[in-house]
């Protein structure tokens, strides 16, 4: 009993570290009170997975690889100011390397990557635009292969050619 009250511990410790980060950026979020924020675990997943398919860029497919994802965006100045501070904590000082950057007149996107432990990744889609800037932080067992997917790039990675 007290061998299986151990493991039960570990196991409980492990997962909790594995979601800790992201937990971190969404009480920031929740904290700051000037954006929108969606959190969809694991469970919900597979469950909208199960519903049929759905046309977010191949979640569906995706969704036993994913642990979670959380959506922010902002509507207001504060918010906006928020989430241009926000990205510049992705650092490699904090774990992160900047994938890859796009620059236009509209907006400006960057794809940040943490690994993780048990082979597992998080990616961080950093969009911010004038009027609407938002952040999605993806947890779980994907690769930028599959990032590329739901992004509708059918799995290749864009190579500025």
């Amino acid at each position: 009993m007290k061998r299986l009250l151990t493991l039960l511990l570990l196991v409980v410790a492990i997962a909790t570290g594995a979601n800790a980060q992201l937990n971190k950026i969404y009480e920031k979020c929740q904290k700051e009170g000037n954006l929108t924020t969606v959190f969809v675990s694991k469970a919900m997943l597979q469950m909208a997975g199960n519903m049929g398919p759905m046309d977010a860029g191949n979640l569906a497919q995706l969704k036993d690889k994913i642990d979670n994802v959380l959506i922010v965006t902002a509507d207001n100045s504060k918010g906006i100011n928020f989430l241009t501070k926000l990205r510049k904590e992705f650092t490699q000082k904090t774990g992160y390397s900047s994938l890859m950057e796009i620059n236009d007149d509209k907006s400006n996107v960057v794809i940040f990557q943490k690994k993780l432990p048990d082979n597992k990744n998080e990616f961080v889609l950093s969009i911010i635009q004038k009027s609407r800037p938002t952040m999605i932080v993806i947890d779980g067992d994907i690769t930028l292969e599959d990032v590329a997917k739901m992004a509708g790039q059918n799995g290749k990675i864009p190579t500025g050619k």
